[in-house]
């Protein structure tokens, strides 16, 4: 068989004025089979090498970057498991194998983990390339593609080294999909198979819930884009992804549902059993979410602490009515381009869950939904004429490049993301406990308890910043105001192990031994495994205290 019979053309459906359906044959090459996927994969090798330097110039800033007092040093450098092989396999999680390569080749130096981010980044640009190229062609997937490798909302995944595990998330959500979509246009089951395999896989190396959203991107991509109509009879295509949905939800989120429950009221002090009802809050979320993708200029780790007036609410209802009326004349009008822009909210599911299990906003979270917001914009330029398609790509990509190489500025140490967050969040309170931290860092004391004080005022229960105030005092020397907050802070939150362990020292060094080892056992019912409470309880049983 010859190479051309052997080669597919897309067709694609627009509507006209009259609402007549017209089917139009675009000509793409759909791969039949992976040799000539991987042969597609070869053909453009040099886009992906443009994206990788594109990725690159962007970034190029955290080459130089440390890591955050943002989870970094919890999550890397004080991470005894990415530092045995061993324990990491035990874990079977992707994520902390990434961390204990890296960790293994750079060591302790940021730099490396950031570059392993960079290239990921770039290689989620290129898969979505390579899906949008088969769903809509060459022109359409090169200008959403390179849109989506400087769009200042991707930013916060790329630049944070915590939260670049949802780089990880989006490249196991978008491959399965990929290869779906594959096997509608081509018919090979060697597509669906391996589609099937790598998500039944990967919900169980990569345990983020946010995996359970590809079943949905599947059903919104064949109904309203492979298909003309709907077509009840594919659902015997998704039923392998939601029966591998549903068994993770049913055991791994199911597990793990608790855990983060008690982390939300101990860690984060919320409660996430009294969320604001779903009704209440699609408003803010549909308003944020819209706001960051068409013009991202405040970015912020932290979206909190905004007063919202009656009137902005007001605003946000008005804004997110306005969208749902504008999605339904658009499904009307062309059900492709309705379909893309419904993938943007089913990438953020979580968010919209009864039970608040994620922040309603965060850039992280819109990493995938950036990307579909792309390939719309890409899907509409791709209807002017290609001077001005370009033209107009251009401008874009450099305001949005421009945005994004700022930004990351922000990322390249502690102390310039929060005094960039303290800017565009001031009513944060976790900017000024975690900026304290830095000027304490740094021996500035009088900076750190203003800043830690200017926290708790914002929000008085914040036991953790009080745990800070009472630590920086000791720090500076003065024990016995060092002492009242630090009980202040274990008063407040009894799982405060941090407080009840310096209480403890602070027994220790004054020989109230048994009061000391009160603090130390109460540590150990926190924090079983605090390796330095188990040393100074060793240390006293040796003194014989």
């Amino acid at each position: 068989m010859s190479k051309k019979k052997r080669i597919k053309s897309i067709q694609t459906e627009n509507i006209n004025e009259t609402g007549k359906t017209i089917t139009t044959s675009v000509g793409l090459k759909v791969p039949q089979n992976f040799k000539q996927f991987f042969k597609l994969i070869q053909e453009n090798l040099l886009v992906y090498i443009l994206m990788l330097v594109g990725s690159a110039l962007v970034y190029m800033q955290l080459l130089h970057a440390g890591f955050l007092n943002l989870d970094d040093y919890q999550g890397i450098v004080a991470n005894p498991v990415i530092k045995d092989f061993s324990q990491v396999i035990k874990l079977v999680s992707i994520w902390h194998l990434h961390l204990a390569v890296i960790f293994a080749i750079f060591k302790l130096n940021a730099g490396g983990y950031h570059l392993s981010l960079i290239i990921f980044h770039s290689l989620n640009v290129f898969l979505f390339f390579l899906l949008t190229y088969v769903l809509f062609g060459r022109k359409t997937s090169l200008i959403s593609s390179f849109l989506f490798l400087v769009h200042p909302l991707a930013s916060e995944a790329v630049c944070w080294l915590s939260g670049g595990i949802y780089l990880f998330t989006t490249l196991f959500t978008i491959f399965p999909v990929l290869m779906y979509v594959l096997f509608r246009k081509s018919g090979n089951k060697s597509f669906f198979i391996v589609g099937v395999i790598s998500f039944s896989v990967t919900l169980i190396i990569h345990h983020v819930p946010w995996l359970l959203t590809t079943p949905f991107l599947i059903v919104v991509i064949d109904q309203l884009i492979l298909e003309k109509k709907y077509q009840l009879k594919n659902i015997k295509y998704y039923i392998p992804f939601l029966v591998g949905g549903f068994a993770y939800a049913a055991v791994f989120v199911y597990q793990n549902y608790f855990a983060r429950v008690v982390a939300l009221k101990t860690d984060y002090y919320f409660d996430p059993t009294k969320p604001t009802p779903v009704l209440n809050r699609l408003p803010y979320i549909v308003y944020m979410v819209a706001d960051l993708l068409v013009y991202p200029k405040d970015l912020t780790i932290y979206h909190e602490g905004n007063i919202i007036s009656p009137s902005l609410y007001a605003t946000m209802i008005g804004v997110t009515v306005a969208l749902i009326i504008a999605w339904i004349i658009v499904y009307k009008k062309n059900r492709v381009l309705a379909a893309v822009f419904l993938l943007m909210p089913i990438t953020m599911l979580p968010s919209f869950s009864p039970v608040a299990i994620a922040w309603f906003v965060a850039e992280r979270y819109l990493y995938i939904t950036t990307a579909f917001f792309c390939i719309a914009l890409g899907y509409l330029l791709n209807k002017l004429p290609t001077k001005v398609a370009v033209g107009i790509t251009i401008v874009l990509v450099a305001i949005y490049g421009t945005r994004t190489f700022y930004r990351t500025n922000d990322f390249i140490s502690s102390k310039n993301l929060w005094l960039a967050t303290m800017k565009t969040s001031p009513r944060s309170y976790r900017v000024y406990n975690n900026l304290g931290d830095v000027y304490s860092e740094e021996g500035d004391y009088q900076n750190a308890i203003e800043m830690f004080k200017k926290s708790v005022e914002l929000f008085p229960q914040y036991a953790d910043a009080v745990h800070n105030i009472g630590f920086t005092y000791m720090e500076m020397g003065d024990m016995v105001q060092g002492e009242k907050y630090l009980k202040q802070a274990l008063q407040m939150n009894p799982r405060l192990f941090g407080a009840s362990y310096k209480l403890g020292v602070l027994e220790y060094q004054r020989k109230n031994y048994a009061q000391a080892r009160q603090y130390f056992m109460q540590t150990l019912a926190i924090d079983p495994g605090n390796v330095d409470t188990l040393n100074a309880i060793r240390s006293m049983d040796a003194a014989g205290y």
